[in-house]
């Protein structure tokens, strides 16, 4: 499944849990419809790290 799928398919079965999805097809299309589907945030595979994970991790906590 992609990312896209997941988040629909999880929130179809009321799932609530803040997504962040990581993608190696990254752009901004993508990044809105993730979005406007309920993802929280989205990382692209090249610009994963442990700093930059972290960051979005606590940021999607504190907006829970």
């Amino acid at each position: 499944m992609s990312g896209l799928e997941v988040i629909k398919s999880s929130k179809k079965s009321g799932v609530s849990t803040p997504f962040i999805i990581v993608t190696g097809y990254g752009d901004e299309a993508l990044a809105a419809e993730l979005k406007k589907q309920g993802a929280f945030e989205y990382i692209c595979k090249g610009d994963l790290n442990l700093e930059n994970l972290q960051g979005k991790i606590k940021k999607a906590i504190r907006a829970a």
